[in-house]
């Protein structure tokens, strides 16, 4: 499981998949299920100095991500620019990152930034402005500039 630490170093963040409530009358409507109408990228939240998961609440705890449509499949790792204004998360799946505010609550999705196939980690460098993301079937790493969130040649 991958995680980071979160923002002011009180929390350590960890995506993962959950049951997503809002969907799950689909069977009931004729609707089709699939990974994305069941399942939905949430993060939790673990206090440190506790070693406790946070309760859902509106600004902590199990925070589902607002992807504004975004297509998330697999949520692998997460990283936070030096600010912590923003997490970055690879989504294996989908060959996309997900540039994050985490100031807005639920974190909300500012852009999708496609990648190579299947992208399993991501490491944040603290004085280039630099995201480097490990895709593991294309065999290489993606660079996104954070400022921009751009690949360099984009």
């Amino acid at each position: 499981q991958a995680f980071a630490v979160g923002p002011r170093d009180t929390t350590i963040w960890l995506p993962c998949l959950d049951v997503n409530p809002q969907n799950g009358p689909l069977l009931n409507q004729g609707g089709r299920l699939t990974l994305n109408s069941t399942m939905q990228a949430i993060v939790r939240e673990v206090r440190i100095s506790s070693k406790v998961e946070m309760a859902e609440g509106p600004t902590w705890g199990r925070r589902r991500l607002n992807t504004a449509g975004a297509n998330v499949q697999m949520p692998a790792d997460v990283a936070f620019t030096s600010d912590s204004a923003f997490a970055y998360l690879p989504c294996s799946f989908s060959n996309d990152v997900l540039k994050i505010n985490t100031a807005t609550n639920p974190p909300t999705t500012q852009l999708e930034i496609t990648v190579g196939d299947y992208p399993f980690g991501i490491a944040i460098s603290p004085t280039a402005d630099r995201a480097y993301v490990a895709n593991l079937l294309s065999r290489d790493v993606s660079v996104i500039v954070a400022r921009s969130s751009v690949k360099p040649g984009s």
